[in-house]
């Protein structure tokens, strides 16, 4: 039933729609069950719910995905996923913790071999588990997902082109993924208009964004840009700021600043990020200090006051781009 209500929703707002769907209505949502039954009992039955997910996540945002699409936004936030994990995947390692968190294991239990095996075939060689190391050394279940996570990420990495690549590379970065992670709040900033929202997932998930147009502000050339990459760095006439954010990198501010600062006693400090929202690590560091300041100003956790800032940086990233990306279909 909630699966059928997000269709609705997401029909006004789907960024709303897709913050549900991560939240209450994918793995989360059968976590204690796969970690009350045996795997190999409901493996079939979670693979139906993973397409259910699959078909209301498109619902949800109005477009079809590609495999490669569909893995990556299967992958943890922190790993520039959308956080809709894959119950069928990760439901060996919720079990496996939850059989090690008992006061007894058994040794020659099927249920746990059999869940064991089913980990092993999604993790490294080097990640594998036996009967024996969960007895001598128990695991818990965010450790375990975090294996299943990390390989998926890495098989993804290793079968993409150099673009994708290096997309993967910067959506997984810290920070980066902050546009996802809040609760959207049109009276924080937090909000991305409807249309702005669907091309910026379409985008972060390297589809297709350019529907086959041209840019209407390069008529001279014929352009072929899937990903939105001219779309981001176009200069011509009211073309997106963030091609000037991305070459604007930080030895560069520091070669054409540096000298200017010092003369008026100021301290160079270069704010570089690249349009998926990674910063660089002056930036970073600057940021954590600015963070630090909000947490003593407004009587805030740190932890809490980096997240609100990066979060609202992130979402103002992110609605830009998205909003060029559209000038340019």
């Amino acid at each position: 039933m909630l699966l059928l209500q997000l269709k609705d929703v997401a029909a006004t707002d789907p960024q709303v729609a897709l913050t549900l769907l991560r939240l209450c209505g994918s793995f989360c949502r059968l976590s204690y069950l796969a970690r009350s039954t045996p795997t190999d009992l409901v493996l079939e039955a979670f693979k139906l719910f993973d397409d259910d997910i699959h078909h209301c996540f498109m619902d949800c945002i109005g477009f079809a995905t590609s495999d490669e699409a569909w893995c990556q936004a299967q992958l943890g936030l922190n790993s520039g996923g959308l956080g809709l994990r894959k119950l069928s995947l990760h439901s060996s390692s919720a079990y496996i913790a939850s059989v090690c968190s008992s006061s007894v294991v058994d040794s020659e239990d099927i249920h746990l071999t059999n869940a064991i095996d089913h980990f092993n075939s999604h993790v490294s060689p080097i990640e594998k588990l036996s009967v024996n190391s969960i007895i001598s050394s128990p695991v818990s279940q965010k450790l375990l997902s975090s294996k299943v996570n990390d390989h998926c990420f890495q098989d993804l990495f290793d079968r993409s082109p150099p673009a994708n690549k290096a997309r993967l590379l910067s959506v997984s970065a810290p920070h980066a993924t902050s546009w996802l992670s809040v609760i959207p709040s049109t009276s924080q900033g937090l909000h991305l208009d409807p249309i702005e929202f669907r091309v910026a997932v379409k985008w972060w998930l390297g589809l297709d964004t350019s529907q086959g147009s041209q840019c209407a502000f390069c008529p001279a050339h014929s352009l072929d840009d899937p990903l939105g990459h001219h779309a981001l760095t176009c200069k011509s006439e009211a073309g997106a700021t963030i091609g000037a954010v991305l070459e604007a990198t930080e030895s560069r501010k520091h070669e054409a600043k540096d000298e200017k600062c010092s003369a008026l006693g100021w301290v160079s400090t270069p704010l570089a990020v690249d349009s998926y929202g990674a910063w660089g690590k002056e930036a970073s560091l600057f940021l954590a200090q600015v963070a630090a300041q909000l947490a003593i100003h407004k009587s805030l956790p740190k932890s809490q006051a980096s997240f609100d800032l990066f979060s609202n940086l992130s979402i103002c990233l992110i609605r830009a781009n998205a909003r060029a990306i559209l000038r340019r279909v």
